[in-house]
């Protein structure tokens, strides 16, 4: 049979025969697969994500929260006024902490998290709230424009933004 294909016959497939035992592994193995499958999805499935953890800034966002969301959009407003009247002098964006005492900043923003990134031409950074499990943030560049944002997240196999209602 070196070389040929075996071919199958009534007996090939009574029980205790390799073609029997064949067929049985790969089913034991399918079922296998998909068994731990579902227990995976079903572990995914129980495990509390952030969006069914409260969120600080929302809907029922707490007086607070709302104060410091609106402390950390001041610094975003403070750093891009810092990096336009550098900039007006020296032609290039600078660093955070060569623009102001960052010691200012942090007080400022308990609970906030500032990074800045610049090559000079451009620069970009962004205020994240280490507090807040939904992860709130807001970022600007050198163009001005402030934006609040939230991370999406996992949901099974596919990835959703996070409601985020101001």
């Amino acid at each position: 049979m070196a070389g040929r294909r075996a071919k199958l016959t009534g007996n090939s497939l009574r029980p205790g025969s390799r073609v029997w035992r064949g067929r049985v592994y790969e089913r034991s193995l399918a079922c296998g697969a998909i068994t731990a499958f579902v227990l995976a999805s079903a572990l995914v499935s129980t495990r509390p994500s952030s969006a069914q953890q409260r969120c600080l800034h929302g809907q029922d966002e707490a007086r607070d929260q709302i104060a410091r969301r609106q402390r950390a959009l001041a610094a975003t407003r403070q750093i891009n006024n810092m990096e336009a009247s550098t900039f007006g002098g020296t032609r290039a964006y600078q660093p955070l902490a060569q623009m102001a005492p960052v010691s200012i900043l942090e007080a400022m923003l308990e609970g906030f998290r500032v990074h800045l990134a610049t090559d000079g031409a451009t620069y970009l950074f962004s205020i994240k709230d280490v507090l807040d499990p939904c992860g709130f943030a807001c970022f600007s560049d050198e163009g001005g424009i402030i934006y609040t944002a939230q991370p999406i997240r996992q949901v099974g196999w596919r990835w959703e933004a996070r409601e985020c209602v101001r």
